[in-house]
């Protein structure tokens, strides 16, 4: 058969790929992309310009050299034809190349490490949620290229005075874009006025949420760093305005109200498992922690304590929920979705999804006002 060609494409928010050779579907030849300004390198998102019908075979040298080469073991990659279902089709690992396999159903197909989750979805998030009366929008600070850095306020009018907010803060490593997914399910229940637990949960604390502290790292389809080279995840206690201005102002915010609870939200490239990454904290603060794993296993099927990561160390000053345990006082864990799928309830067709992510935001209340509502 003779060759057919395609066009690769990755010009868009969040795409990134190098392209090696397209002269024939059945053998297109592709490397990784690092982030702009380092040398991590995971994150892929790309669309294929190719005859429907017609089995794409795409090969991505080097992944060995990735920055998670773990992550490869038992991946499979996602595909989409709209944008939005985005399944999981037939990869491989040979140890150095990453092997898709995908026979398309139309003439553009896109391709991504994990579902995408773009500028337009994070303002439509925030849009969404500013229309409800008790929700508010304010800018931090900006990146270093200029984008703002968004909170959300979540107020309700009868909230006991006094008492020291929840914080959620998402994508410091831009490639997580779980985080966006789970965030959109959490926001959901919670602006929800006919659940009952999101409604005790705003009576008693406000809600404060960054939705993409690195908009410059999510734009340029970087996997951990911004536009400097900075790994936000270990700027805490170090911050400057000419390396990590996002965590600056986040951090600023962060003091001026404090916090009673602060969930920083990732993925794992690795491990196929929910998780919250270990932490040395004072021992009435593991009590709230263990109690609120267990309101969270029993919310949620997906969450389990069995298997988690260390990375970057159980008492590290540099991660955010590290450096608001020692600095705020605050009961603060950096949650784990994985890039996989959850080998405790693997879904063939899907893996590890959006849905998953926008449910387990949702559960996610429930741990919450087990933890803050007194």
């Amino acid at each position: 058969m003779a060759p057919v060609s395609a066009f690769i494409d990755s010009n868009f928010h969040g795409g990134a790929i190098s392209l090696v050779s397209a002269a024939d579907v059945r053998g297109i030849e592709l490397r990784l992309r690092p982030d702009n300004a380092s040398e991590f390198a995971q994150w892929f998102y790309f669309r294929v310009y190719a005859p429907r019908g017609l089995e794409q075979v795409l090969h991505i040298r080097g992944v060995d050299t990735a920055a998670f080469p773990k992550g490869w073991l038992e991946y499979r990659a996602c595909v989409s034809a709209d944008g939005q279902d985005w399944r999981r089709t037939e990869t491989s690992f040979d140890g150095s190349t990453l092997t898709i396999r995908h026979t398309p159903t139309t003439d553009v197909t896109a391709y991504a490490y994990f579902a995408p989750y773009s500028a337009e979805d994070t303002q439509a998030l925030i849009g969404t949620a500013a229309r409800d009366p008790r929700v508010s929008v304010d800018v931090l600070g900006l990146s270093l290229e200029g984008a703002a850095i968004q909170r959300l306020t979540v107020k309700d009018p009868r909230t006991t005075a006094g008492r020291p907010p929840l914080w959620l803060v998402a994508r410091q490593h831009p490639g997580e874009t779980m985080s966006g997914y789970f965030l959109e399910g959490f926001l959901a229940r919670l602006l929800d006025p006919t659940d009952s637990a999101a409604q005790a949960l705003l009576r008693a604390v406000d809600v404060h949420i960054v939705p993409d502290i690195n908009p410059d790292g999510s734009r340029r389809g970087n996997l951990r760093t911004n536009f400097a080279g900075a790994n936000l995840n270990r700027e805490w206690d170090r911050a400057t305005p000419e390396y990590s201005p996002e965590v600056l102002a986040v951090r600023t915010a962060l003091e001026a109200t404090g916090a009673g609870q602060l969930l920083d939200l990732h993925g794992d490239e690795a491990l196929p498992y929910v998780h919250f990454i270990p932490a040395d904290m004072p021992a009435p603060l593991l009590d709230r922690r263990a109690k609120f794993e267990r309101a969270l296993m029993e919310a949620s099927g997906d969450f389990q304590t069995e298997h988690s990561s260390t990375l970057g160390g159980p008492n590290n000053p540099r991660l955010l929920s590290h450096w608001a345990t020692r600095n705020l006082g605050c009961l603060a864990l950096t949650l784990e979705m994985p890039f996989k799928d959850n080998a405790n309830r693997p879904d063939p067709l899907y893996g590890w999804s959006p849905a998953r992510s926008r449910r387990l935001g949702a559960d996610m209340i429930s741990a919450c006002v087990v933890d803050l509502v007194k």
